[in-house]
């Protein structure tokens, strides 16, 4: 039985080195944001969920109010940030300029971001009112409007927990990781008694996985909160 488990550790490995980075791309088009500041329209899509390492496309449409007669944009910035780990804030991409109109930009999400991403724009323009006694101009200085976007899965966490589930008939747990430790402290203490070069190997192998899973699942399980 020992052995069987094993075997089916070192598959586990295997695996698991082959397959964190598989994954499908994700292209549909969400809208996250839609508001009216003075004088302003601002409309932001993007992609609903990608993975790490695969591309997000955000389209940002900046548009004239009706009831205002002009909109001087002197300049605006669209900051995305990513979470490091699901933790770290870490800004990803910026969308710069000063023209209404719809911008439309593609890029790769990093390795190591995921989670809820986070986007915040903050603009500098003036607005120019018409009223009954003439027009008026008022400037606004560092509008700045926040907003949650794109979900990046953590693929490397859920793909963890399958492999460890599938091969060997776990959920990945703090209680089953100890249980895993526990296993192998016994295996390791029947060497002798057993004594051929597999277990040798089989003991190491387990050394391996074991502290690898332990540092992914303390790296990778989901913050309670990271904003």
């Amino acid at each position: 039985m020992k052995k069987i488990r094993i075997i089916a550790v070192v598959e586990f490995v295997f695996i698991l080195a082959s397959s964190l980075m598989l994954g499908a791309n994700a292209t549909d088009i969400k809208p996250f944001l839609n508001s009216n500041i003075p004088g302003l329209n601002i409309q932001v899509n993007a992609t609903a969920e990608t993975l790490p390492s695969q591309n997000i496309t955000v389209i940002l449409k900046l548009s004239k109010l009706p009831e205002v007669k002009e909109v001087n944009m002197e300049h605006f910035n669209l900051s995305i940030f990513g979470f490091l780990y699901g933790k770290e804030k870490q800004l990803i991409a910026n969308i710069t300029g000063n023209t209404l109109k719809e911008y439309n930009v593609t890029f790769s999400v990093p390795e190591n971001i995921w989670e809820t991403m986070y986007g915040e724009i903050t603009l500098t323009y003036d607005v120019k009112y018409e009223g009954p006694f003439g027009s008026l101009t008022v400037n606004y200085p560092d509008i700045t409007v926040g907003f949650t976007m794109t979900y990046v899965e953590n693929i490397y966490l859920e793909q963890l927990k399958q492999i460890f589930h599938d091969q060997l008939g776990k959920d990945l747990t703090p209680e089953n990781l100890n249980e895993t430790l526990l296993e192998y402290k016994q295996l390791k203490g029947s060497q002798n008694e057993l004594g051929s070069t597999r277990v040798v190997i089989g003991i190491l192998v387990i050394t391996t996985v074991f502290f690898a899973a332990t540092t992914l699942y303390l790296i990778l399980r989901k913050p309670k909160e990271y904003w």
